[in-house]
């Protein structure tokens, strides 16, 4: 058996047109991903959990922020 953990990390940026204003937002984004391997029989069991660096309210409020 063999067991891999695999982190990726990224940026990614949030695009919202306010009025005649575009708006960016830009957040990161961290995937951890358990890779496990069986060798007899070679199945993949791939678990992934997203974690999200920024307030969520802060993309619910965008409009009150951008005013």
């Amino acid at each position: 058996m063999v067991v891999r953990l695999i982190s990726i990390s990224g940026k990614i940026d949030y695009y919202g047109i306010k009025g005649k204003n575009l708006i960016k937002t830009s957040f990161k984004l961290s995937v951890t991903i358990l890779l496990v391997l069986w060798k007899k029989p070679p199945l993949i069991y791939l678990s992934l959990g997203v974690i999200f660096s920024i307030f969520l309210l802060d993309l619910l409020l965008l409009d009150m922020f951008y005013f």
